[in-house]
């Protein structure tokens, strides 16, 4: 019998036909990435499962409270610093790199990825999660569980001390 949000079993005359919460399904994905991850395991699946999280998460935010929001404009205003102002659209797809080059061909000419996995799913998590913690949601035994990790092996390193994890190849 097949599971539905959360795990739990779902009746054989409701399968095709029930209404779910994109909340119940963006806690899913967010859970299911975090035992993927915890358990050192498909680190393609953790990038794309927490970042449609993050992406489910964001819409029942206001546009300036969302982490896409804010990690594009700050994306802008860095590379300001450095070189021409980027437009809106060019600082979004630069933050949305990470996980566009995992689930997408592009032209077809790029087919393969040098990519640090384990950084950029541990990243795509952080982001889900900020969204999830401006929610206010109830914290699953998954999200506790990322959380003593976190604190265990990383207490005082931020995450963006690392440069970029992938390259097109």
């Amino acid at each position: 019998m097949p599971n539905g949000p959360q795990g739990q079993k779902l009746p054989a005359d409701v399968i095709g036909n029930a209404v779910y919460s994109k909340l119940d399904i963006a806690r899913e994905y967010l859970d299911t990435a975090i035992e993927f991850f915890l358990a050192g395991e498909r680190f393609f699946c953790v990038i794309h499962l927490a970042a449609a999280a993050e992406e489910l998460f964001s819409v029942h935010l206001p546009e300036c409270q969302r982490i896409s929001t804010l990690a594009w404009k700050a994306e802008k205003a860095l590379k300001s610093q450095t070189g021409p102002i980027l437009s809106d659209k060019a600082a979004r797809k630069s933050v949305n790199q990470w996980k566009n080059e995992v689930k997408h061909m592009n032209d077809g000419t790029t087919r393969t990825l040098k990519i640090d996995p384990v950084f950029a799913a541990e990243h795509h998590i952080e982001h889900a999660l900020i969204n999830f913690y401006k929610l206010r949601l109830r914290k699953s035994a998954a999200i506790w569980k990322f959380e003593d990790h976190q604190n265990r092996h990383k207490p005082h390193k931020p995450h963006y001390v690392k440069s970029l994890p992938f390259q097109n190849t």
